[in-house]
């Protein structure tokens, strides 16, 4: 475990805002079949008591995501797709769609690009199948031919190699090579399976998370940031105030300010802001 001080046991200010921001696989969520602990329900109570935004940051989709958002009763913006889309799931009322304001400035990676990506790399016959996520669609092929038949914008491209492990860091290289300059490119490992994630230049949650801190005129010295992986490191960095679970990735770990005594199966976010808030609260 590496070693790192407690940050001085931070704590709250009265009379100053502050956003939460949690990823959700590996933080928020347990390990079990996405379900959370019973003290995130606690948790969140306790945020909107305050009336502090709670705001998901994860690398799924804003379709996925709905149901975390349903069973919590949130209504704040939420960030998907690891910062390529910022969305809004419940509250109409919320004066800017970010949305279509990330949208349209990562709309240029088209069908055009996607294609060039795939037949311009003969190691890509060893892909067990492709995932190109648009705008309000997520699809799935594993014929190059299939691609055509995909006319939406897209935002994220993935490679899938769920067999072959070793063949998918030798491919991961190769497209780094070719596509660094041009792509945002991510490599996640589930068990077997891996995945190379083609995304945007600029799309990371530490830069959605800015845009969202605007539209609550708050700053980084304003955001809490809780996570756990490599696509929350500038995240980590950016926010006054970080936390990664005992669970957490390596590079997770070094980035967070602060590591938390508990993994996600045992609750570590939930447990750590009823700390927060209840310091809050008796505080003099």
């Amino acid at each position: 475990m590496i070693k790192k001080e407690k940050n001085k046991q931070f704590k709250l200010k009265k009379e100053t805002n502050y956003l939460f921001a949690t990823d959700l696989d590996g933080t928020f969520l347990t390990s079990y079949r996405d379900s959370m602990h019973v003290d995130n329900y606690k948790a969140i109570k306790m945020v909107k008591e305050h009336n502090f935004p709670f705001v998901i940051a994860t690398g799924r989709s804003w379709w996925w995501a709905k149901k975390i958002y349903d069973q919590l009763g949130l209504v704040d913006a939420s960030i998907h797709f690891s910062g390529a889309q910022i969305h809004n799931v419940n509250n109409n009322t919320f004066k800017i769609n970010f949305k279509h304001k990330f949208e349209d400035i990562y709309s240029y990676i088209k069908k055009e690009e996607i294609i060039e990506i795939v037949k311009e790399n003969n190691l890509i016959e060893k892909v067990d199948f492709f995932s190109v996520v648009g705008k309000e669609h997520q699809a799935e092929f594993s014929e190059m031919e299939d691609i055509d038949k995909l006319f939406f914008d897209a935002f994220e491209f993935v490679c899938v190699i769920k067999d072959n492990p070793r063949y998918g860091y030798k491919l991961l290289i190769e497209l780094k090579n070719k596509y660094q300059k041009r792509f945002v490119i991510k490599y996640w490992k589930h068990g077997e399976m891996r995945e190379i994630v083609f995304s945007p230049p600029e799309t990371d949650k530490a830069i959605a998370l800015k845009y969202v801190l605007e539209q609550y005129n708050m700053t980084e010295k304003n955001l809490i940031y809780f996570g756990d992986n490599i696509n929350d490191i500038e995240a980590l960095k950016l926010a006054k105030i970080s936390y990664a679970p005992k669970n957490a990735s390596k590079e997770a770990l070094n980035a967070a300010k602060e590591i938390l005594d508990n993994t996600n199966d045992q609750g570590a976010v939930a447990k750590k802001i009823i700390q927060l808030l209840d310091d809050l609260d008796n505080e003099k």
